[in-house]
């Protein structure tokens, strides 16, 4: 193909992968098992424990790790265009085929419910871990760099919107049957069947659909060179803190509303969408402080901000609950900072020469830490039945722990000495572990969210 041919498939292209993420939001936004209406499905409506729920939650964050040993041996023999379209078409085909089986799973015995569900998450999450890393990679090998940050800024801000009102529209289809099975049915039918088209645009969009397997898998190099740079040591032992303790009570939030605040789904719906349209509203100007300020002050003041006002969690009531509605607003604004600095932050600590590597290491790791999490949350909410100890009064305790240690570990920052310039301007996907605990604690705005900064004419 010429040149100019190429050029010519270049909008439609991006035109195209717009429309296929605003299809996608639905189901990005409910893939990911530890949000608000999975949630209140689980351990609502199926009657799971909270110890069986930890464990689905955590399987987003175990293959995110896996597929970094899975994909090098797929890329042997499938291009990345064919790998991303197999595994969206299967997930969506498993997805579906929930839908329909959910009228028939036995309720009555847990046990078999958390098994059939731990299956089906289980090849959910696997394909959509496939699906997204192949995705990252096909994208960047064919949007240009003169137009990345650019077009996925737009391309953010149209998906945020989306998400916004697919949050309200959900939470008001839930409450409209009373938090009943057949509510979640329709969300969940609504979210496969937006997929479906999703797939189908991805698999229309000409640009990037030649190339070949490859030959050789990209493996990791040797850890000991890597963490030898003290930076990039640092800021991974961060990020895997930051995971666990937010991985580790921000699943079961909603589960703490419903039974201890009494808020609806519909209500806690509304919650979350003001957050993240707060979020969506405050990363630009998140973008800016940083710029003008560097990225572990931002982390920091942006952390700290975000966690002292959560200290309330622990003394709400039902009567107070209104209280929520400032917490959430406030939260939103503030935690883009966390996020978008560690973007900025690993973007500067990335060895030069070890790009790949170590942003597989950092995925990796930060991925273990926030699987390990909602496993372990749950075992400790679990506590309150084999010990005869108050389940409210864990969650209470939990909320003033959480924070605290939230805090601590900005300490791990303290020796990392922050360089003046990154090395990159992109790096897709470096982020999938923490944008997925971030969706397990209420900002699914971040779920299709890509991280690029812009060209500018110097640093």
């Amino acid at each position: 193909m010429k040149t100019a041919d190429r050029d010519r498939d270049l909008e439609p292209s991006l035109r195209g992968l717009t429309i296929e993420g605003l299809l996608a939001t639905p189901w990005v936004t409910l893939a990911i098992p530890g949000n608000l209406f999975m949630a209140a499905l689980m351990t609502s409506v199926l009657g799971l424990s909270k110890s069986d729920y930890g464990i689905i939650v955590s399987l987003p964050a175990w293959f995110n790790a896996l597929q970094l040993v899975i994909m090098p041996a797929l890329e042997r023999f499938f291009t990345l265009h064919r790998i991303m379209i197999w595994c969206g078409a299967l997930n969506t085909v498993v997805w579906m085929a929930l839908v329909l089986a959910l009228p028939f799973l036995p309720v009555d015995n847990p046990s078999a419910t958390f098994h059939i569900l731990l299956a089906y998450f289980a090849f959910i999450s696997l394909t959509q871990a496939l699906n997204a890393v192949s995705w990252t990679v096909w994208v960047q090998g064919w949007v240009p760099g003169r137009v990345r940050g650019t077009y996925f800024g737009r391309r953010n801000g149209l998906l945020g919107m989306c998400t916004v009102g697919f949050l309200l529209v959900a939470g008001w289809i839930v409450s409209s049957f009373e938090g009943g099975l057949i509510g979640y049915q329709v969300i969940l039918a609504v979210a496969g069947v937006m997929r479906m088209g999703s797939v189908w645009k991805l698999s229309r969009i000409r640009k990037g659909q030649g190339g070949s397997p490859r030959r050789k898998g990209d493996w990791l190099p040797p850890l000991r060179r890597m963490f030898a740079v003290t930076p990039f040591r640092w800021f991974v032992l961060f990020g895997a803190a930051l995971a666990f303790w937010l991985g580790f009570s921000g699943p079961f939030v909603p589960i703490f509303m419903a039974e201890f605040l009494g808020l609806s789904v519909g209500r806690q719906a509304v919650l979350l969408m003001l957050a993240n349209l707060m979020a969506a509203t405050f990363l630009p100007v998140w973008g800016r402080l940083m710029d003008r300020h560097g990225c572990k002050p931002v982390i920091i003041v942006s952390c700290v901000l975000w966690m002292v006002p959560n200290y309330a969690w622990a003394f709400l009531t039902r009567e107070t609950a209104w209280i929520l509605y400032f917490m959430w607003l406030w939260g939103g604004a503030v935690s883009g900072g966390v996020i978008l600095g560690l973007f900025s932050l690993l973007l500067k600590v990335v060895p030069k020469d070890m790009k790949s590597g170590a942003v597989s290491v950092n995925l990796m790791v930060t991925s273990v830490a926030a699987a390990f999490a909602p496993i372990l949350g749950g075992l400790y909410f679990e506590a309150s039945a084999l010990f005869g100890l108050s389940t409210e009064m864990l969650f209470r305790v939990i909320f003033i722990v959480q924070p605290t240690m939230l805090c601590l570990s900005l300490w791990l920052l303290r020796p990392l000495e922050e360089p003046q310039a990154g090395n990159y301007r992109t790096v897709l996907g470096a982020l999938r572990s923490w944008r997925t605990t971030f969706v397990g604690s209420g900002y699914f705005v971040l779920g299709n969210w890509v991280f690029s900064r812009p060209r500018r004419n110097r640093d």
